[in-house]
């Protein structure tokens, strides 16, 4: 539905940004451009056989908390991928916001449960440090692009 409606929604954007916006660099779209297709292959080999993160996981999960977490997984790859092509910041200042929240969500409920993450799982210590990263990086960029924004660059 979200893909949908952002289809529908680009008839009628051009695209283009206006006066007062500020245009990202490309370095960082292609960042997101790279996360994106990262997010939707891991997602996509984890959907197609779940054993393969049941196997790896550092928590117990079923065949269907497989597929949930690889479904979320191609949802945010997707997003990065349909950003990446907007060189807008005000097309991607909602989507940070949400996204640093979201990690921060995730982060704290990983805390919260750490006596029951194998923490010898390399994997463990990646999605820390992906979510962590995620929500340092999404806040700065939230505040110097809000700030060139505010500035009129």
């Amino acid at each position: 539905l979200v893909a949908f409606v952002w289809f529908r929604n680009r008839r009628v954007d051009r695209g283009v940004p206006e006066p007062r916006d500020v245009v990202l660099p490309t370095g960082f779209r292609i960042g997101g451009a790279i996360l994106g297709v990262l997010l939707v292959t891991f997602g996509a080999i984890g959907f197609a056989d779940p054993t393969l993160m049941i196997d790896r996981w550092p928590w117990t999960l079923t065949p269907l908390t497989a597929r949930i977490i690889a479904c979320y997984a191609i949802e945010g790859g997707l997003v990065s991928l349909m950003l990446s092509r907007d060189s807008r910041w005000t097309a991607w200042r909602a989507i940070t916001g949400a996204a640093v929240i979201g990690s921060a969500l995730l982060l704290f409920g990983m805390l919260r449960a750490w006596g029951d993450l194998e923490t010898d799982n390399a994997l463990t210590w990646l999605l820390v440090i992906g979510l962590s990263a995620t929500v340092v990086a999404g806040t700065a960029a939230l505040v110097l692009f809000q700030r060139l924004l505010k500035a009129g660059r």
